[in-house]
């Protein structure tokens, strides 16, 4: 057993302060300390392995009063995970790393996760500079150029730790000397970096250094950050804004030119906020990427707004602020790596951005950039705030609090078409299996229909026949009283449908579908369009519109005066007026459904009773309010194709997803297909 100690420090206070005491318990593997005044705040220590020179490195566990956590190693001063909470209070990891000293070791020779780099960020022209009238030469690591520290930089050496607690938070104070000559730097550099875990959900990271020599210093983070989690996947979908007119544009070497230009008019501008997919696909070149500086607004010294980012499914919003002039945005594009993340997670692609607070790349040797030189007498101070906190979304609107999506069927190949029948059934569509099925609360799932002209969406019209759209027979067809099929469309002017897909029953009797073409291959189109079509009662057949790119779900809002059809190729939501002729006009984007990274896309819609609209799309059922606005998104397991309200009050939202069936409860009942027609029995 280890030796257990527990050591009470009195800190004496100064004029005006109240006494703090500390608590520190010790034993031979472990070390955890606890602010008296913050039960809930404390620092935990355990060994995490050895350095390439043998030196101990210990892992610091940090805990906040509301329960964060952020571990932090001394070798590198190296992040390894910050636990913050989405909407719902459930933490997560927000930086990607790995779960061994060992696997930094390896990764972190060239790609730096969450390791505080210097003595110089960034780069140095062909690694050398000229400094009172001295030339130096550093080591090159990046072809000719120096980058972030050269070969062994702060990143690969093993820091002094102390760890701290107050009533502000926990604190890691990390000291470092890099001796003169290091990695060709003259002067020994004293550099202290203190992490704090605010008790206000703030990372806290404050960075000092003085020497004995002039020499060049520009400290930072190198945290490779999701929002949604490091093991999420990709960052696209986040929304980004950096606060910042002015950027200094690069060589192909990626050394600055020493130009500052505006941002204006180029894939560079993120002052409003935007999608980082939405500016990459605006760069040049393969698997195109962000590795460029920012010459932030405001004053350099005084703590500023640098960038702001948001990731919509959890909620979660960083703020990052600083007191340097620039910040390094690189959302890299991780490939070939050799090591597994943390848990075990592959990290590809887009798997997280950097935001590197910082002075300019190669400032030492642009003399119009803020200077980096650092000389005797001179405390080189930095500090950046990253500050957590939640956007609440509007679901409670609809759902009740805890609601939670339930899986009630699987090991279907596709499932779509959902639809509740009266009698207490619901029907769904497997289109590979050519099957419509029959599920039942509590009996065996049931053959309802095979072949099934491998149908798609379903509905009722109003004397309760079933309607559906036929994929494969590329029509739309009724059940008729006696079960047998009759088709109630199957061409426009003579030339055959694409591929029917969904459907919805007008008041009148009017059945308004689309026609993409999903079911159907390219050389079998004789349509030189994907329309929307109405068909009447007696059996006329107008074309509403046909510039859409791929035209999937329709629903009509609860008064019928707004019909809305999903444009699954372009992301978004259309809505039409709809004339007292039941033609369109007036069309416009609703809303827009994108969350790169993601699957799924606007694809199946419905609206409840109070005009709120459902629609499948990335990542679950985004729910909007009749005006347009997001109110939430039910995130679903599996990718959502479609939706159907059901059970006696219709309050229940079945969701047909991949292999699966889902449903959850909601507070308002949704519009019924079909809503005049009686019962009656199949």
């Amino acid at each position: 057993m280890g030796i257990s100690i527990i050591l009470m420090s009195i800190l004496y206070p100064c004029q005006g302060e109240i006494a703090k005491v500390k608590l520190v318990s010790l034993d031979t593997h472990n070390i955890s300390i606890k602010d008296s005044d913050q039960q809930n705040t404390s620092i935990t220590v355990t060994e995490w392995g050895k350095a390439e020179n043998g030196q101990s490195v210990n892992l610091f566990t940090l805990t906040n009063a509301k329960g964060l956590v952020a571990k932090i190693t001394n070798y590198g001063a190296i992040i390894t995970e910050l636990r913050v909470p989405d909407r719902r209070g459930k933490l997560d990891d927000v930086v990607l790393g790995f779960d061994t000293l060992e696997a930094y070791k390896q990764v972190n020779r060239y790609s730096y996760f969450g390791a505080i780099v210097g003595r110089v960020a960034n780069r140095i022209a062909n690694g050398k500079f000229t400094l009172d009238g001295k030339e130096y030469t550093l080591a090159t690591n990046a072809g000719l150029h120096h980058l972030h520290g050269g070969k062994k930089g702060f990143d690969q050496v093993v820091w002094q730790a102390e760890p701290i607690t107050s009533p502000t938070g926990a604190t890691l104070k990390l000291t470092y000397l890099s001796v003169d000559g290091e990695e060709g730097y003259p002067g020994n550099l004293t550099v202290t970096v203190t992490y704090t875990l605010t008790n206000n959900n703030e990372f806290k990271m404050e960075m000092t250094a003085t020497t004995d020599k002039p020499t060049p210093v520009n400290l930072t983070n190198h945290s490779y950050w999701n929002l949604a989690g490091h093991a999420s996947g990709s960052i696209l979908g986040h929304q980004l804004l950096i606060n910042a007119d002015k950027y200094t544009p690069n060589n192909a070497q990626k050394i600055p030119t020493g130009e500052i230009k505006l941002v204006q008019n180029t894939p560079y501008d993120f002052t409003q906020p935007k999608l980082i997919n939405d500016g990459i696909k605006q760069l040049e070149g393969d698997k195109p990427s962000y590795d460029i500086n920012y010459a932030l607004n405001g004053k350099p010294g005084q703590i500023k707004l640098a960038a702001k980012v948001d990731e919509r499914f959890s909620g979660r919003v960083m703020e990052v602020y600083t007191t340097k002039p620039g910040m390094q945005l690189y959302t890299g594009y991780l490939q070939n790596l050799k090591t597994q993340g943390k848990g075990g997670v592959n990290y590809q692609g887009y798997a997280g951005l950097c935001l590197e607070t910082q002075y300019f790349p190669n400032s030492v040797n642009q003399p119009n950039f803020p200077s980096t030189i650092l000389r005797p007498g001179q405390i080189y101070r930095h500090t950046t705030t990253h500050k957590f906190y939640t956007k609440q979304d509007n679901l409670q609107s609809i759902l009740d609090k805890n609601t939670q999506v339930e899986k009630i069927a699987r090991n279907f190949k596709f499932t779509e078409g959902p639809l509740w029948h009266p009698n207490g059934f619901l029907l769904l569509s497997d289109i590979p299996a050519n099957t419509i099925y029959q599920w039942q609360p509590n009996q065996k799932l049931q053959i309802f229909r095979h072949p099934s002209g491998n149908a798609n969406g379903n509905t009722f019209d109003l004397q309760g026949h079933l309607i559906t759209a036929e994929h494969s027979n590329r029509r739309v067809s009724r059940t008729e009283k006696n079960g047998k099929l009759a088709a109630l469309v199957s061409h426009y002017q003579g030339k055959r449908l694409n591929s029917p897909n969904d459907l919805v029953v007008k008041s009148d009797g009017s059945i308004y579908f689309t026609d993409p073409p999903y079911g159907i291959k390219p050389q079998q189109k004789e349509l030189g369009f994907y329309g929307v079509y109405r068909l009447t009662s007696d059996g006329k057949l107008t074309l509403l519109a046909k510039d859409f790119v791929r035209p999937n779900g329709i629903a009509f809002s609860p008064d019928e005066t707004k019909l809305y059809v999903n444009d699954s190729e372009i992301g978004h939501i259309r809505v039409f007026d709809v004339n007292s002729d039941g033609l369109l006009k007036n069309s416009r984007i609703f809303a827009q459904q994108k969350y790169p990274g993601k699957e799924g896309v606007p694809d199946g819609i419905k609206v409840d009773i109070k005009g709120n609209v459902y629609s499948t799309g990335p990542g679950g059922v985004w729910v909007f309010s009749a005006a347009g606005n997001l109110l939430g998104i039910i995130e679903v397991p599996e990718v959502p194709a479609n939706l159907a309200w059901g059970d006696n009050d219709y309050k229940t939202l079945y969701i047909t997803a991949r292999n699966s069936l889902y449903r959850i409860r909601l507070k308002n009942p949704g519009v019924r297909p079909g809503k005049s027609f009686a019962l009656r029995s199949w």
